[in-house]
């Protein structure tokens, strides 16, 4: 019987890691085909990044401010 169980626990352990890791490549795939950057970490996570951020935080700050302002539905000024 211990037998049986430490199977089925191996067996387990295997759809899992098969399951996450499908799950994995899809989402990589989606951010990939979405313009976006994917680092993979040593044990197993993600860094999801969108390199659009980089021009955002290049904008210079008054800008950014006249940006809010306006998509506020508030004139500029």
């Amino acid at each position: 019987m211990p037998e049986l169980i430490l199977t089925l626990t191996a067996l387990a352990v295997v759809l899992l890691a098969r399951t996450v890791r499908a799950r994995l490549a899809a989402t990589d795939a989606a951010a990939v085909a979405e313009g976006w950057t994917v680092r993979k970490l040593p044990w197993g996570g993600r860094v999801y990044r969108d390199p659009r951020l980089d021009q955002l935080a290049a904008m210079p700050a008054t800008l950014a401010s006249d940006e809010r302002t306006v998509h506020s539905g508030r004139e500029a000024g």
